[in-house]
């Protein structure tokens, strides 16, 4: 029996914008060491990772991640049967998979069975009005997620041709009621299935994937004080995606090429509770009581659709040479990238006046945008005389070339009174407001990355 270990340490860091408007950043920081023993192999790595993103408009949303953990995987390779298992998690979440491959000795076919599940948490959210009024200044969410998560996949193998079909199913429950004040909550049924197919020959492959996923997600923002839990935000939404990519592959160079479409909608409700957002039911009783009457009612309702097309390419070239006795090897690669899109949205504002009449404004927006743009990557990689260090560092820069937006929005030009729980008003007459917007942004201002890697074989 060979024995191998292998140790690294990686840094990686995305900033993609920062305005006064928006901004966006996440880094990682991961350290793994790994022994290979016959048909035996396992890892193990300590993982840190943060993410931020901050929106403003008439209102600041921020959303944040902060996490450490620590990761063990297990492999078993034998003549009929794969085994592989993974458990992650820290004090607060445990996180695991298991699964297991039959196949024949040539692999002309194989199935895989996977099953696995686990809680997440950590998610902070942060809603703070640009006018305070002391009443519901600044609002703070906390997340946690249970999942669960199924999977079969099969394929065959013939000669330098591969075939398989994946078939996933995950879902979200929606977890207990912690002591936080404000909560939210999640519950997600996801389909993914993917068949690919490749070729190989020598340093050649031809790698063709087709994946569809559907999601049906709804999230709940909920307000516990002691045992009395009030529901503030509902929210669902459905979404499919349609991907298709092909990826050739020679010993220095690779090109890929994908296309995506994407379809989101926000179901209608109009049911009591299910509002996207009272803001009234996240006020705490005791103000509540002193608001009494004087301050109306006020709920908000969501929905429409957004379509959305996505279309990629990617070629990516390295070099070899020598740097005395180590091997030094730069990279270069390039995306470039065209996304184009359409939203139609509805905003119903229902105010209640008296305990049986409404007031509802509904404010309709459409909008559309188109986008082109690429991504550059430069690195390197450079290895011991005998290969058994090495240090990869990449840099990328976002470059937009174009970026066009068309916004509008309908006003009702007047209300209409109805009773309570009624259905919906026709149309009322609108007048029309749009605002265009060609911009050409600057490469440095939009966003870049680092990731950097070393380590040692022995």
């Amino acid at each position: 029996m060979g024995a191998s270990n292998s140790f690294e340490a990686r840094g990686r860091g995305l900033f993609l914008w920062n305005t006064n408007e928006a901004s966006a950043n996440a880094s990682e920081l991961k350290i793994e060491d790994s022994v290979n023993v016959g048909v035996f192999s396992a890892s193990a790595n300590i993982h840190a990772y943060k993410a931020r993103i901050s929106w403003t408009n008439f209102w600041t949303i921020a959303t944040s991640l902060k996490k450490i953990e620590a990761t063990t995987n297990l492999y078993g390779r034998f003549s009929y049967l794969d085994l592989e298992s993974e458990i992650l998690g820290n004090d607060d979440d445990a996180r695991a998979f298991v699964k297991s491959t039959f196949h024949q000795r040539d692999s002309l076919y194989f199935v895989s069975f996977l099953l696995g599940g686990g809680t997440f948490s950590g998610m902070k959210a942060t809603w703070t009005s640009e006018e305070p009024n002391g009443l519901l200044d600044t609002l703070r969410m906390y997340q946690e997620s249970e999942f669960f998560r199924k999977g079969i996949a099969v394929g065959t193998k013939l000669n330098k041709h591969l075939f398989a079909l994946d078939l996933e199913y995950f879902y979200t429950r929606r977890a207990p009621l912690n002591d936080e004040h404000y909560e939210l909550r999640d519950s997600l049924d996801l389909y993914f299935s993917k068949f690919s197919y490749r070729y190989k020959s020598g340093n050649f492959s031809d790698q063709f994937q087709l994946m569809y996923l559907y999601s049906n997600a709804t999230f709940f923002g909920i307000r516990t004080d002691q045992e009395n839990a009030k529901r503030f935000m509902y929210q669902n939404g459905k979404s499919h995606i349609l991907l298709a990519e092909n990826k050739l592959t020679n010993l220095n160079w690779s090109l890929r090429l994908g296309v995506s479409f994407i379809h989101l909608r926000l179901p209608k409700e109009m049911s009591k509770y299910k509002e996207s957002l009272a803001p009234n039911r996240a006020l705490d009783p005791s103000l509540l009581q002193t608001l009494s009457f004087s301050f109306y009612k006020t709920n908000f309702r969501l929905f429409g659709e957004s379509k959305n097309a996505i279309f990629y390419s990617n070629i990516k070239r390295e070099f070899h040479c020598l740097l005395g006795n180590f091997h030094f090897s730069p990279q270069v690669s390039m995306y470039l990238l065209y996304a184009q899109g359409e939203l139609d949205m509805t905003l119903v504002n229902e105010t209640t006046k008296a305990l049986l009449i409404k007031t509802k404004k509904n404010a309709l927006y459409h909008g559309e945008f188109q986008l082109a743009g690429s991504i550059l990557n430069l690195g390197f990689l450079l290895e011991s005389p005998q290969r058994n260090y090495f240090l990869q560092a990449t840099a990328s820069q976002i470059i937009p070339f174009y970026v066009h937006k068309e916004l509008g929005r309908i006003h009702p030009k007047s209300s209409q009174v109805v009773p309570q729980n009624p259905e919906m008003e026709k149309e009322p007459s609108k007048e029309n407001h749009k605002i265009s917007k060609t911009e050409h942004l600057s490469p440095f201002k939009t966003g870049f990355g680092i990731d950097v890697r070393m380590g040692f074989y022995f």
